[in-house]
């Protein structure tokens, strides 16, 4: 599965993995990742996501629930972690979202 990290600072793309590995080990969470890349076309002043695949959903899991423990961290504060899903999956999530906050 798929997990994409939100507000790194851009690096060579030589380097996303080895952050990404950084990220997970401030949440207590060393597990081998795979396909570490950039997601979207730069753009000046933004700051593009990072998808890394892992190969056990056991370990998707753990990472999201141990992922709000970023906000407690200083330097990683604006860091998050989200699930990698389609257009389609991202579309009807939203509009979950809204009916929720109906």
């Amino acid at each position: 599965e798929n997990l994409i990290v939100y507000e790194i600072e851009e690096e060579e793309e030589e380097q996303l993995q080895s952050m990404v590995e950084e990220i997970l080990a401030e949440i207590d969470k060393k597990t081998p990742i795979e396909n570490c890349a950039t997601v979207a076309m730069k753009k000046e002043d933004s700051v593009r996501p990072v998808r890394f695949s892992l190969n056990s959903s056991v370990h998707v899991q753990q990472i999201l629930k141990s992922a709000r423990k970023l906000r407690d961290k200083d330097g990683f504060r604006s860091i998050y972690i989200r699930v990698d899903r389609s257009l389609e999956e991202r579309r009807a999530h939203k509009k979950f979202v809204e009916e929720l906050k109906l």
